[in-house]
């Protein structure tokens, strides 16, 4: 799993194909049964990559990365969420209500 892990964080550095890549880190997020699991992909690919691929109006690239985000914000803890928070309250300005969503979520939960 580590070098699925590393060739998707490879996929979404480069930006080519980021639906592919983003729908490979939902799946592999959802086949986890353990929050150390998840802490553990996030550490290999960074949740600030993850969240940078939500600035489209792509409806299918945002659902699958909305997806992929609430596992791993759901992992981490709330000390470590609020660093996350300016993201977080940037993305209640998103038009899309899945990021909106997201994000009230998140606030909800944690901050």
């Amino acid at each position: 799993a580590e070098s699925a892990v590393e060739g998707i964080k490879a996929a979404l550095q480069s930006g080519e194909n980021p639906l592919v890549a983003l729908q490979d880190l939902a799946t592999l997020l959802e086949a986890t049964s353990s929050r150390a699991e998840v802490l553990e992909i996030s550490s290999s690919v960074p949740l600030q990559l993850v969240l940078g691929y939500l600035q489209t109006q792509d409806t299918e690239q945002l659902s699958v990365c909305c997806a992929a985000a609430e596992k791993m914000l759901g992992a981490v803890s709330p000390a470590k969420l609020c660093e996350y928070k300016s993201d977080i309250e940037l993305g209640l300005q998103h038009p899309s209500h899945l990021v909106k969503g997201l994000c009230l979520r998140q606030l909800k939960k944690h901050c």
